[in-house]
């Protein structure tokens, strides 16, 4: 030992010089970290994204058309020939001539909202303007069989989707928009089913 060499020997002195970590190594895993997290970001995000287009409108042709159709005659089931079931299977209806809607501005799941008067699940339709209109003539004239006699079945309009009336509301007043709701059930699972039913999404 001289008489230089500290007492005790440092780590340094006895074990020879540490070297520090090796700075390209600490680069290329804080690279490969920053990589892992930006593709699990971008998974992520794309999940989310996907998992929400569902809850969006749909707008275009729809896979199966609904129609839209007066009542003329309402009784209990068993239906008698040239009447439409109800899709309850109590109600058989006799229909007018209406129109058939092929292709929709928007159509979406709406939940229920007590604010809103909207107790159960319903389909909000919004309809392309030339039946907006066709429907808009339609109401009117179901409003005013309603004034007349709030009983005649002739203030109701059918909504019919694959040979079934899937809801006949009635019309108490006109309706100026170009949409409206349908109830197709209690449950979010029968407005689902429709709703894939008639865009096949």
């Amino acid at each position: 030992m001289t008489e230089n060499q500290p007492w005790p020997p440092t780590a340094q002195a006895a074990h020879g010089e540490r070297k520090g970590p090796n700075s390209a190594l600490v680069a290329l895993a804080i690279i490969l970290s920053i990589a892992l997290l930006g593709a699990v970001g971008v998974a992520v995000f794309r999940l989310l994204d996907s998992g929400s287009a569902k809850d969006r409108p749909f707008s275009g042709r729809l896979r199966t058309p609904m129609e839209l159709r007066p009542v003329t005659a309402e009784r209990p089931a068993p239906c008698q020939a040239g009447q439409v079931a109800g899709q309850d299977g109590r109600t058989c209806y006799g229909l007018g001539a209406g129109f058939t809607v092929t292709t929709v501005k928007s159509l979406e799941m709406l939940p229920p909202d007590p604010a809103k008067s909207r107790t159960r699940p319903t389909l909000s339709v919004r309809l392309q303007e030339q039946d907006g209109r066709r429907f808009t003539e339609m109401a009117a004239t179901a409003a005013a069989a309603y004034t007349r006699d709030p009983t005649a079945p002739g203030g109701k309009i059918a909504v019919v989707v694959k040979g079934q009336v899937v809801m006949a509301p009635q019309i108490t007043t006109p309706i100026t928009g170009a949409g409206f709701e349908i109830n197709p059930g209690e449950s979010t699972d029968a407005a689902r089913a429709l709703l894939e039913s008639l865009t096949g999404e």
